[in-house]
């Protein structure tokens, strides 16, 4: 959205297509900014001829001179339509890492690499993108752009700091967080196993989940079966993290690849709320000078270490660490890649 809004204070003339429906949070923020979007039905990839005729025609009747694309269905149509059109410069965001080469998921690959061929630039939102871009699926360099996703850290002004460790007991009443959509990658299975394991010591402990249902759903549904009903929480999505990570005691975020995970906001509004945090290293954590100054670091697929981790966490006597330098939270601020964004398509900051 500060995208948008950077380009509708420009006075530059626009139109946003979103491919889906009303409901989508994106419509309504719009719709705050008094800006319409034109709405093109989802499909199935096998619907993916009729959507292309919906995004080229909106291309005839406009004839943009850039075109920029974020999203996968957004993407593949985008660079399809802007190529066949001749729309000038045709950018997209590239928000995943090496999800479709890992998984041979043939069909995105295929989308991945028609979609870099057609483009005239890239943004990666991270250096594990930009990495796997130039190495994995060697694209050209200069047409690589280096462009952080950003969180809104006027929330987060002066509560970076990390809080006091309160004396925990074994009955203290601990709530463990996790934000984060439900798919294996994304390790929430292994965190949900050190939290079984953390109940028998601290039986007052809480774990809330956030994040949509995907292919580990089920899999974590059962991990959770035998546990009382108290124990645990899970919602689809909540609208306020940062409020959600405040009430935390431990927030745990553990992909199980060093590159399965692109970039990771909540690595970075996790750090920057100041709860006590447990990550392995992926995404944007790579970009962290010594990130075990800042949280407790932990090997990929550990339910083990995840679980002496908390316990390390709720040790009064361990030692405390570090605050997050508030100058590296700057350079992921919404004003800071709003200016890069404007740069790149406009070429003023």
């Amino acid at each position: 959205m500060q995208i948008v809004k950077n380009v509708q204070c420009s006075g530059y003339s626009f139109r946003v297509v979103i491919i889906g429906g009303k409901e989508l949070e994106i419509y309504k923020d719009l719709k705050q900014l008094d800006i319409i979007p034109i709405l093109i039905s989802k499909r199935s990839k096998y619907g993916l001829v009729w959507m292309l005729a919906s995004v080229a025609r909106n291309f005839i009747f406009f004839r943009p001179e850039i075109s920029l694309a974020s999203g996968q269905y957004a993407t593949i149509l985008g660079m399809l339509s802007g190529h066949m059109l001749r729309v000038r410069r045709r950018i997209f965001i590239r928000h995943h890492s090496n999800f479709h080469t890992k998984n041979r998921m043939w069909f995105g690959r295929l989308a991945d690499l028609t979609a870099n061929y057609l483009s005239t630039e890239i943004v990666a939102v991270s250096e594990v993108v930009k990495e796997v871009l130039l190495k994995s699926e060697r694209v050209d360099p200069s047409k690589v752009i280096l462009i952080h996703n950003g969180i809104d850290t006027e929330k987060f002004t002066g509560t970076g700091i990390l809080k006091e460790k309160p004396s925990f007991t074994k009955n203290s009443e601990i709530v463990v967080g996790v934000v984060s959509r439900m798919t294996g990658w994304k390790g929430i299975q292994h965190t949900v196993d050190a939290f079984v394991m953390l109940l028998s010591r601290f039986p007052n402990a809480h774990l809330n989940l956030v994040g949509a249902p995907s292919d580990s759903y089920g899999l974590i549904k059962d991990k959770l079966e035998g546990l009382d009903s108290s124990a645990y929480t899970i919602t689809s999505w909540n609208p306020d993290i940062f409020g959600f990570l405040q009430k935390l005691d431990i927030f745990v975020h553990v992909p199980i690849g060093s590159q399965d995970e692109a970039f990771g906001l909540v690595y970075i509004e996790s750090l920057a709320s100041g709860v006590s945090c447990i990550f392995t290293i992926s995404g944007v954590l790579h970009e962290l000078p010594n990130p075990e100054e800042y949280a407790e670091i932990v090997p990929y697929e550990d339910s083990l270490s995840i679980f002496n981790a908390m316990v390390k966490i709720l040790d009064s006597s361990a030692p405390k660490m570090e605050s997050l330098p508030q100058d590296w939270l700057q350079q992921y601020s919404l004003e800071s890649m709003g200016k890069r964004y404007m740069q790149l398509l406009i070429g003023v900051s």
